[in-house]
């Protein structure tokens, strides 16, 4: 059998008396899962192949049956089960996980986290542009100090990006280390599961793309940002350096 880490530490591994709803199997240990389909979560569970139980059904059939997989049709489903036993409940996941997603307290949580990552992601916009913008001045004079002494253009696009990319390249990769730092920290004390209505404890995850994204689109405001100063300040040349004077 494959059983869950919490059923794999009470199971010896050389076999041992399984008691279940339909009788009683002698099993051995063949490896742990994390979840399942039917449990995803970290709770209690052991999956017995279908041969070994085949004579136990026969004396008492299964009272639940989970079907998963792609493109299902809910409607055959449904009128299949309908005719082979006709007191069977169906429960469609997917209907249920809409219903959970247009329930007040989750969507007000969906709503509100997503108000706050567009407020803090403006912020960081602000802030990086205020970064850079304030700077402006130095960077441009510095330009053209270099540019007349036959430093080119690209050349002062590169030097300016590389003056001024490293911090933000280091804020970028602290905010993700924080985010991923998170997960195992407050992850065994946060219960989402009152968000689903289910006694299987719904596991933290990362998500690697929602802090990648913001994060690289910062570096390309910032890069471009820099482009355009170091344009600007190379089209004005050496008067930077009358006009400072």
């Amino acid at each position: 059998v494959l059983a869950s880490p919490a059923v794999a530490a009470r199971l010896p591994h050389r076999g041992a008396a399984l008691t279940t709803q339909i009788g009683t199997l002698r099993v051995r240990l063949a490896g742990t899962l994390s979840g399942t389909p039917a449990v995803p979560g970290s709770g209690s569970f052991v999956v017995v192949p279908a041969w070994a139980t085949s004579r136990l059904a026969a004396q008492a059939p299964p009272t639940e049956v989970l079907i998963t997989g792609p493109r299902l049709d809910d409607r055959a489903v449904a009128a299949t089960v309908a005719r082979v036993i006709p007191q069977a409940t169906v429960t469609f996941r997917s209907r249920v996980l809409a219903g959970l997603t247009g329930a007040p307290l989750p969507h007000g949580a969906y709503v509100a986290f997503a108000e706050g990552g567009a407020v803090a992601g403006g912020f960081s916009v602000l802030v990086l542009l205020l970064a850079l913008v304030l700077a402006a001045r130095s960077r441009a004079l510095t330009l053209a100090r270099l540019s007349t002494m036959g430093l080119g253009t690209g050349q002062g696009r590169l030097l300016v990006i590389a003056e001024a990319l490293p911090p933000v390249l280091a804020a970028a990769a602290a905010g993700i280390a924080c985010a991923l730092a998170l997960v195992p920290l407050l992850g065994p004390v946060l219960d989402l599961s009152v968000f689903t209505g289910s006694a299987a404890a719904v596991p933290v995850r990362a998500d690697l793309a929602a802090l990648a994204i913001p994060a690289a689109g910062l570096i390309v405001l910032g890069v471009a940002t820099l482009s355009v100063q170091a344009h600007l300040a190379s089209r004005r040349g050496a008067s930077a350096l009358r006009i400072s004077g």
